[in-house]
């Protein structure tokens, strides 16, 4: 019997016959990079693309932005290897039209196509541009010959060169086209934002296995992009034949379009944002049901890929083994790579071990066990409340920031404790006896531990023992949330502990450390965004005993709901068109015949996910203390969110992404009922002012722009004096002859942002209507004030314009649906992207309106 090697070295035999170029080619994956050898894992994306059976399927690894289009790139150069013998027919029989104009390839001069020569057939005619002369030349060589626009330069009869040579991407793939591009057909479309394509292909370089001189991929390959129309565009606009190897778009409608113009699975769309494609689910089912379509996700966005294949998209978890499919370990990789860092995650994740260092506190095993029973209790409930939910979560949360607590409670958790239990005491005798008994033992019992001494001793001398054992291996120390981290490196400041600590939504790959060590439970989602990032391949846990429950259940139901939507041996080989025997060879060894039992998860894994999708849903916050503005909730991905009020407008970069940025001019800025998902949006980084306003008061100096600023507004307090309400203001100027709708005045009172008036005169009919003194003798300041300030910020819009394509550029290949930190010279700015907007208002406190949150620092 053979054995489970032996099938595997026949699977990389056979997925190198068909895929030939990953063996033959090496790149350059980044800049200052050496050489490096293609992944195998790409033959299998490539292999899973060129199945026709199955019409989508979403292939789960540690990808960058460099997968999908390397994928994409090694589709679309075997599918020109295969079918250039039929595109060189087809060209030879049809591209060329009499009077055509055509440029002679490698020198570039062009000439008018005169037709084949009737007395001798191995000739065709080519005549100068503007002149009745012609002269001959061979028919053998008429791929030498391409349609154009071009005028120059303009070949002479006498000079007509016989010079052959290949063009580079003939010498890469040993073909013979003479860099004609008009004999291309395009076969791959790739659902990605054309700046980032762009970026990516800037980065790559490739040469043969056996050649020193590598060459830049956008000077090699042949790429363009989707119109609105759903046409293919070449990327050179004196091209007139033919199609790019490569077209990109990020608008689902144009893709479908595109896809709906050719004939049935005649391309394959490689998707690369997998949130921003999921958005237009029809467009989804109309491109599926066309073309072959392979998503490419991450880990992270596991529920969107739950939507996708619910909708029939096969679902395919690659693990670390399928990754370094015929790896050896002299293949040098780089996590800087764009293709070498998925190897990298891969390696770490394949030795990834996680040890629990069991520590011991009573008092909080019996503030878990109260709120298990709370937590039950209130599930009981036919009559739930949601402040009863709230008290809960809340005290959960008390208890996560108790067991991560070392060295002392923080003020923070302090104060987080005292607000519970005064809402408990305010709301006690409204709850029934299940839930109101053992959430107040909980309460009394985290007030003792608060008060008392040595609590966390145990956790404290278990990290301190372990930092002496481990004293030649660095670890980083990660966080529930960033506000633990502050307090944790305050505290190892005090005691003169080196460590590096961060937040476990803030980590990146960080060579130089050996492992990663938590000081408590830090959530589902957080635990599983650390453990599939592939940045440790070491993590220690210090738990109490409940949260060493909490582990082995997360553990168990994690490895359960893996093999419930693994695929097995069967789909993996209809997925990938390869034996059976080769999939099972693919197959991870440790699912052999376990039986899988979904039990009863611990109480806070339902609190988590309920307080989650509480928060998604948009649900606004209550204080009765502070005043609260009407305003939409909008989510964005990364964990960051906003209320942002009707008038309020956010700078869009859309147009950096998929426009060529030498042609941009401004950026616009759009209010919160223009944004869509998927938009692109910029946020100061911190503090009140928008960066426009910012770049403005360095402009007229801050001094001047107070002053002329606060000139500007007087207008807006008269305008309070007519009335309480927006109908009352809107009557009393009607009777005084000045025609705005009610929805202008509610913008002229609501939008702290809004200058002045549109119509400047305005002003003074505002200024005679309530009769104000000192608007009435100032109203002629008061309009050059609005002017001066709003010439301003057009100056400004324009330099927050080159600041932007400055600082943007540079990391583009950065950015994702993940918040993106940009550093503006004016200060701080955060590029995040729109996951979802809620249509209508609620009220929220006036304090949070307009401004950027992160839920680093929520609960879960």
């Amino acid at each position: 019997m053979r054995s489970q090697e032996s099938y595997h070295q026949d699977l990389i035999d056979e997925l190198q016959r068909r895929f030939p170029l990953v063996e033959q080619l090496v790149g350059r994956f980044g800049t200052d990079l050496n050489g490096e050898c293609i992944p195998r894992f790409f033959t299998l994306i490539m292999s899973a693309a060129c199945q026709t059976e199955q019409s989508a399927c979403c292939i789960v690894l540690n990808k960058t932005q460099g997968t999908a289009v390397t994928a994409a790139l090694f589709l679309a150069l075997e599918a020109l290897r295969v079918d250039l013998p039929e595109l060189k027919d087809h060209y030879v029989k049809s591209a060329l039209q009499y009077g055509q104009k055509v440029k002679v390839l490698p020198e570039n001069a062009v000439y008018v196509y005169r037709g084949r020569c009737e007395e001798f057939p191995d000739f065709l005619w080519l005549g100068a541009l503007g002149e009745t002369s012609k002269t001959t030349f061979t028919v053998s060589e008429v791929l030498r010959l391409e349609p154009t626009e071009r005028v120059k330069p303009k070949g002479k009869l006498t000079g007509l060169s016989t010079k052959c040579s290949k063009g580079r991407l003939d010498e890469l793939l040993e073909l013979n086209t003479y860099g004609n591009k008009s004999l291309f057909q395009n076969r791959v479309l790739v659902y990605m934002a054309q700046a980032k394509f762009l970026n990516v292909l800037n980065s790559i370089a490739l040469t043969r296995n056996n050649v020193k001189e590598y060459t830049q991929l956008q000077e090699l390959i042949p790429w363009g992009r989707v119109d609105h129309h759903g046409d293919v565009k070449p990327n050179d606009p004196y091209q007139v034949a033919g199609e790019p190897l490569l077209a990109v778009t990020r608008i689902p409608e144009d893709l479908a379009l595109a896809c709906a113009r050719t004939r049935r699975h005649s391309k394959v769309v490689i998707v690369d944002d997998v949130a921003g494609f999921a958005r237009n689910i029809q467009a989804f089912d109309d491109i599926s049901q066309l073309q072959k379509v392979v998503i490419l996700a991450a880990p992270h966005e596991c529920q969107i890929i739950d939507l996708l294949r619910d909708r029939g998209c096969q679902v395919w978890h690659m693990s670390s083994d399928q990754i370094l499919l015929g790896e050896s370990s002299r293949d040098e990789r780089s996590h800087r790579s764009l293709v070498g860092s998925t190897v990298c995650a891969a390696r770490i994740l394949r030795k990834l071990k996680v040890e629990v260092i069991h520590c011991n506190d009573n008092s909080l095993e019996s503030i878990e066990a109260n709120l298990n029973q709370a937590e039950r209790g209130y599930r009981s409930l036919v009559d739930k409340t949601q402040e009863s939910e709230d008290l809960i979560s809340s005290l959960y949360g008390v208890l996560l920031d108790f067991s991560e607590s070392c060295f002392g409670i923080s003020e923070e958790t302090r104060t987080s404790l005292e607000c519970a239990s005064r809402n408990f005491y305010q709301n006690r005798k409204w709850m029934e006896p299940q839930v109101e008994l053992p959430i107040g033992k909980a309460i009394r019992c985290l007030e003792k531990c608060a008060n008392g001494m040595g609590f966390g001793l145990g956790k404290a001398q278990a990290l301190t023992k372990f930092f002496e054992n481990n004293s030649e291996s660095p670890w980083i120390v990660a966080t529930r949330t960033l506000r633990t981290a502050h307090r944790l490196r305050a505290d190892f400041d005090k005691l003169a502990i080196d460590a590096v600590v961060r937040p476990i939504d803030g980590m990146s790959f960080e060579s130089a450390h050996h492992g990663t060590i938590l000081l408590g439970w830090p959530g589902q989602r957080r635990f599983a965004l650390l453990k599939s990032q592939g940045i440790t391949s070491n993590i220690v846990v210090l738990a109490y005993p409940f949260e060493c429950d909490w582990y082995s259940a997360y553990e168990k139901r994690t490895r359960d709901s893996d093999r419930l939507k693994r695929l097995n041996a069967k789909e993996l080989s209809l997925m990938l068109g390869i034996q059976p025997q080769h999939a099972a060879s693919l197959m991870p060894k440790e699912l052999a015949s376990e039986q899988i039992n979904l039990g009863r998860d611990p109480s806070i894994f339902r609190v988590e996910e309920r307080t989650n999708r509480r928060r998604k849903a948009g649900i606004a916050e209550t204080n009765v203390m502070v005043e609260s503005r009407e305003a939409h909730s909008v989510e964005f991905y990364g964990n960051c969110y906003a209320y942002m009020t009707e008038w309020a407008e956010l700078p869009r970069l859309n147009d950096l992404l998929d426009l060529d940025t030498s042609n941009i001019k401004s950026i616009e800025h759009v209010r919160v009922t223009a944004l869509t998902p998927g938009d692109f949006v910029l946020f100061r980084g911190s503090g009140d002012k928008e960066i426009t306003r910012l770049i403005a008061e360095d402009i007229l100096g801050i001094g001047e722009y107070e002053r002329l600023r606060a000139l500007a507004e007087q207008w807006k307090s008269s305008l309070s004096c007519l009335g309480n309400t927006v109908a009352n203001i809107h009557q009393a100027l009607s009777l005084k002859g000045l025609r705005r709708t009610s929805t202008t005045i509610r913008g002229w009172l609501e939008n702290s942002d809004r200058i002045g008036p549109g119509d400047l005169n305005d002003v003074m009919l505002i200024a005679e209507a309530t009769q104000d003194k000192k608007l009435l003798s100032n109203s002629e300041d008061v309009k050059h004030a609005i002017s001066s300030i709003r010439s301003s910020h057009i100056t400004a819009g324009r330099q927050l314009t080159s600041l932007i394509l400055s600082e943007l550029g540079r990391k583009l290949d950065e950015l994702n649906e993940q918040p993106l930190l940009l550093d503006l010279e004016f200060g701080e700015a955060w590029v995040v992207c729109v996951q979802q907007i809620e249509p209508d208002c609620q009220g929220y406190p006036i304090n949070k309106v307009n401004r950027l949150m992160w839920s680093e620092d929520a609960i879960f």
